[in-house]
């Protein structure tokens, strides 16, 4: 993996085609499955359960649901043999879902699906940036397409970067 291949924009390793809104699933278990079937639309991963389990795994040992009702979903270590490359997909649903056993309740969910720990270091941090700009949640959470919340997650790196 070169240096671009790690610093590519978070709207270029999640495309429309990983993104859904709304996000059809209600549980916790049906989140992550759902979130892994997105990426698994980009073509660069090919075992959506397996990803499933490993979400789930590191779910089950320390929730990544933060108090601003987003979920940065990941397995604990990258899972490159069934990746061809990062893949991010967005899920926004409709009503908050309940997400930990500490009560905190999610409507914006990240998958983040990384090669390597690098990149996915670099994609944590980038959507931690991300998600602290101001109105950037509400755009997404107002987006009613998939094309608008590609818009919205390009639109807040241009500011990012600027």
């Amino acid at each position: 993996m070169t240096d671009e291949t790690h610093n590519r924009a978070i709207h270029d390793l999640c495309t429309v085609d990983t993104i859904e809104i709304p996000l059809q699933a209600r549980t916790r278990g049906s989140v992550i499955r759902k979130m892994c079937d997105l990426a698994a639309r980009s073509g660069l991963m090919w075992d959506a359960p397996a990803m499933a389990e490993a979400v789930q795994s590191r779910e089950q040992m320390h929730p990544t649901a933060l108090d601003c009702g987003v979920a940065l979903l990941h397995p604990r270590r990258p899972q490159n043999s069934i990746l061809a490359d990062t893949v991010i997909a967005l899920g926004v649903s409709q009503a908050p879902i309940p997400f930990s056993d500490a009560g905190h309740v999610v409507d914006v969910f990240f998958l983040i699906c990384s090669y390597d720990d690098a990149s996915h270091l670099r994609t944590l941090a980038r959507l931690s940036r991300l998600i602290s700009i101001e109105s950037f949640l509400d755009r997404l959470r107002s987006s009613e397409t998939p094309g608008e919340a590609w818009h919205c997650l390009q639109e807040a790196e241009s500011l990012m970067s600027a």
